[in-house]
């Protein structure tokens, strides 16, 4: 796999896995233009369409950001949220707990708090320490038990472990590459 070595190269590799139609170069590339990065200026429309091109091949992480998109007018569209809505289910479905965390809070806004509560306990299951909180925040509030938030935790914990001892695995993995002579040390 190519190396780039700056950010003109960087981008010529992206452009290149766009056109393979790459969920995450799709993805990525849509992002880019939302913020205008790299110097590609800041192009809606454009974003949008690497974006839905993302979210049809599979990306999670495109249905989300469309989510996002189509929820908060602050990027230029008219707000559909019905819209942002299909779009997180399709990514909570996929396993996005960012997704499932914005899912929890539209229908804890609409005070659907047995429903917002799912939301939140899936996600933070996955790790997401904002679900964790939110669910902290309804037993304080009394939509929910002390015992729903002690699961939540624990379930958080649990996904917390299982991240660092991967990221541990990782870095001796690495070490193990490194200290037999096949990278240069420097």
């Amino acid at each position: 796999s190519e190396t780039p070595t700056s950010q003109m190269d960087a981008l010529a590799l992206l452009q290149r896995r766009v056109k393979a139609n790459h969920p995450m170069a799709l993805w990525r590339l849509g992002t880019i233009y939302l913020s205008g990065d790299l110097g590609l200026g800041k192009n809606i429309p454009r974003a949008l369409e690497l974006l839905h091109r993302a979210a049809e091949v599979g990306s999670r992480h495109a249905h989300d950001k469309l989510g996002q998109v189509y929820y908060n007018p602050n990027y230029g569209i008219k707000q559909d949220i019905p819209r942002a809505l299909r779009h997180w289910t399709d990514a909570a479905e996929q396993g996005h707990p960012n997704s499932r965390y914005y899912l929890g809070i539209h229908d804890g806004n609409k005070k659907r708090w047995g429903r917002a509560l799912a939301h939140f306990m899936i996600a933070s299951k996955m790790g997401d320490k904002h679900s964790l909180k939110m669910i902290k925040n309804m037993c304080k509030q009394n939509f929910c038990s002390r015992m729903e938030y002690a699961e939540a935790l624990r379930g958080f914990q649990l996904a917390d472990d299982e991240m660092h001892n991967k990221q541990r695995e990782d870095g001796q993995a690495f070490a193990k590459v490194f200290l037999s002579g096949l990278l240069p040390r420097y």
